[in-house]
């Protein structure tokens, strides 16, 4: 299985309603996303089967921008906005034969690949900026995701992947 972990855009500081979940994505996170969403594309040798994301607005709106640029239909997986690594974990086992793109919030998804790389939550061993990726290969013994199951691929930063989307 393969899969990529995506950090949304750059988003408002602050909510038009005063709620975390409903904050969007700033007008320069929805440009350097558009940028970043295209340099993903060409950076992927094949597209995802699945772009599952957080319900919060601004993972929603990167997700359906990298959407398009992907012609998928991305879904919505509550566990990416609040959940635990390990319950994401679990979530993420109904794809095991899939290549699956996740869009999430920090600290999470760091936490999540820890814990797929190296089997604790504990010290992260990266950080996503926003608009940032990254690439695991997971070997699900016997059909089952664990802790440990994932090697790093590769880590685009959001800089990255806007240089190559503007070429």
């Amino acid at each position: 299985m393969q899969l990529f972990v995506l950090r949304h855009g750059i988003a408002e500081a602050r909510a038009p309603h005063g709620t975390d979940e409903l904050r969007p994505l700033s007008s320069r996170g929805v440009k350097a996303t558009r940028a970043a969403a295209r340099g993903l594309g060409r950076f992927l040798k094949s597209r995802p089967d699945v772009i599952l994301t957080s319900p919060r607005l601004r993972a929603v709106q990167t997700a359906n921008i990298l959407g398009k640029v992907l012609d998928l239909r991305p879904k919505i997986a509550p566990e990416l906005g609040t959940a635990s690594p390990a319950r994401i974990l679990r979530r993420l086992a109904d794809h095991t034969r899939q290549t699956v793109l996740i869009v999430g919030h920090e600290p999470t998804l760091s936490q999540l690949i820890t814990l797929l790389c190296a089997g604790d939550v504990a010290s992260p061993i990266l950080h996503l900026k926003k608009g940032g990726c990254a690439c695991l290969d997971l070997d699900p013994a016997g059909g089952t995701l664990s802790p440990r199951c994932g090697t790093l691929r590769w880590v685009a930063t959001p800089r990255l992947l806007r240089a190559v989307g503007r070429n």
